[in-house]
């Protein structure tokens, strides 16, 4: 087990990004996640790399075969992670296709909004690039590695796809919706094994302790053999709230080519994504864990706000934290200067209403909203049998990459 481990970390360091579009090195983590697990969990299973062409020739035995196969074969389904899914409105790709359409969600009225703007969301394999540059590869090679690793043409893999804009409650919600109905006959009599990355693992662990165990009969497959979780950031995400702060920009070198074509594919991703409630839900959910670094040529101690509550939508204003999403959505920078000059000068005056109003009932009520959701989440308790796969790659938590069963 110990070389499995080391391979493993070597694998995995530096590829799991949790909160970025491209899992090329996906195919690396998922393809040797399977053959880690599978001494394991697929011991008892005969038929694991026999295809159900492979049986005619057994004559009358082969319809029984086929059962058992059923009874000891899985069925996977892949939860893909924030972005990771085309989002399609309208019959027109509004992301997944050379430049993101407009994407804004409405949080105020998020099940009444989903109704009258309903969205198809499919599994992303690749993400289509504009011009003459090469389609970015998502999950598409990911998704080929656990066929090629199953070597089972018969096997099922379902990947679902999912609106990642609204709260992930109604991305759980749309996954029992998926088992449940139009996956029943997947399922039906198997054992299942759900992997999840990133987000996708906050989806999957709301699924489990708010739909599957409450009513555990109603499912059409027999056991819940084993959940992987590949990147997901269960106590929030420091590196969301980079994102967030900095804009949303593919990690490329830097230059103005790269920089015109990262400002036409994402500009109105990252001018909507403050209306996002998964987004703020991904926000670290311990508060004094997260702090501000000294800003330089400041000199003296370090100030008293360098450990910051981060769903005071009141910080967010001082430090002007969505400047980029901010400006993309016309709203005016914070006037400076003598705080009476400002009050008696209308266009300034009127600069700072707009700007403060942004944060506080713009972004105000999506703080709080992802804070109760950090609370809630922590109260869960961890999923039985489950692999936990994360990697030092952020430099935010871990010493290094570490895999632990419960």
């Amino acid at each position: 087990m110990k070389y499995k481990q080391n391979i493993l970390k070597l694998i995995l360091e530096g590829a799991m990004n949790p909160h970025r579009i491209a899992a090329s090195t996906l195919v690396s983590v998922i393809s040797f996640l399977f053959l880690f697990f599978a001494d394991s969990c697929f011991a008892e299973a005969p038929l694991r790399f026999m295809k159900s062409t492979d049986l005619p020739f057994l004559g009358g035995e082969a319809e029984s075969l086929n059962q058992l196969a059923k009874e000891t074969v899985p069925t996977f389904i892949l939860v893909p992670g924030i972005l990771g899914s085309r989002l399609t409105k309208n019959e027109t790709i509004i992301w997944g296709e050379k430049s993101a359409k407009r994407l804004a969600y409405d949080f105020s009225d998020s099940q009444g909004y989903k109704t009258r703007n309903p969205v198809d969301a499919d599994f992303m394999y690749s993400f289509i690039a504009p011009l003459w540059f090469d389609n970015a590869d998502i999950y598409e090679t990911g998704y080929d590695a656990i066929k090629y690793v199953l070597q089972n043409s018969d096997v099922p893999l379902l990947p679902f796809g999912y609106d990642w804009r609204q709260p992930i409650e109604g991305s759980a919600r749309d996954l029992d919706e998926k088992i449940k109905n139009a996956w029943r006959d997947e399922l039906a009599d198997r054992e299942l094994v759900l992997i999840a990355h990133s987000m996708g693992g906050l989806v999957v662990t709301w699924w489990y302790h708010k739909f599957y165990l409450p009513n555990k009969s109603s499912y059409p497959f027999n056991v819940l053999r084993q959940t992987i979780f590949l990147g997901t950031p269960h106590s929030g995400s420091p590196a969301l709230l980079a994102t967030l702060i900095e804009g949303y920009h593919r990690e490329t070198e830097p230059g103005w080519i790269a920089a015109g074509i990262d400002d036409h594919i994402f500009k109105n991703l990252n001018k909507d994504v403050i209306t996002f409630p998964s987004v703020f839900e991904l926000l670290p959910g311990a508060t004094d864990r997260v702090k501000i670094q000294k800003p330089s040529g400041l000199s003296g101690p370090l100030p008293k706000w360098n450990k910051v509550d981060h769903f005071n939508y009141k910080k967010w204003a001082d430090f002007d934290w969505l400047e980029i999403s901010r400006r993309l959505n016309g709203i005016p920078d914070r006037p400076r200067g003598d705080p009476n000059q400002i009050k008696n000068d209308p266009v300034k005056k009127e600069a700072l209403k707009q700007y403060l109003e942004f944060y506080e009932k713009k972004i105000g009520p999506l703080l709080a909203h992802g804070r109760d959701f950090q609370r809630a989440l922590a109260k869960l308790p961890l999923i039985d049998s489950a692999l936990y796969f994360y990697t030092e790659s952020q430099k935010t938590s871990y010493s290094q990459m570490w895999c632990m069963g419960t």
